[in-house]
């Protein structure tokens, strides 16, 4: 059966709507949720661990990317903005700070009283929907 992956972003801040580049700005928090079953335990008395984000390497993780990004940044300061969190049950919190520059082809032929429609493209870059499904959690 496919992995489900619960996704859902923040946006911290929305920046500049840029139309001789036709593209936009904004900061996020991107968290992604699913249930590995080898990553379950019981040893340890608490309902979850928090794990240095190095050990992101270490894992399987959702392939997520975002269709329509020209460029995109993680935060390192003063330290790797990731959050790995591990549940008892084997459920995976996976948190990450994110500034993108998304594509947002416009119509400027109402310039400057368009209105535009900016979209954010979230894709799996291997798997198809019978590996993996993202389900949007509100």
């Amino acid at each position: 059966p496919p992995v489900n992956v619960t996704c859902n972003i923040f946006i911290n801040s929305f920046g500049s709507i840029t139309e001789t580049t036709m593209d936009y700005r904004l900061n996020v928090f991107l968290r992604q949720q699913w249930n590995d079953p080898r990553l379950a335990y019981k040893e340890y008395p608490d309902d979850s661990l928090d794990l240095d984000p190095s050990m992101l390497d270490s894992i399987w993780k959702p392939d997520l990317f975002f269709a329509n990004e020209k460029g995109a940044n993680f935060h390192e300061v003063t330290t790797d903005n990731k959050l790995l969190r591990i549940f008892q049950n084997g459920n995976v919190l996976y948190s990450i700070r994110l500034t993108l520059t998304l594509s947002c082809p416009m119509d400027l032929k109402n310039f400057p009283m368009d209105s535009q429609l900016c979209t954010m493209q979230l894709e799996s870059f291997g798997y198809t929907m019978n590996d993996l499904i993202f389900e949007w959690l509100d």
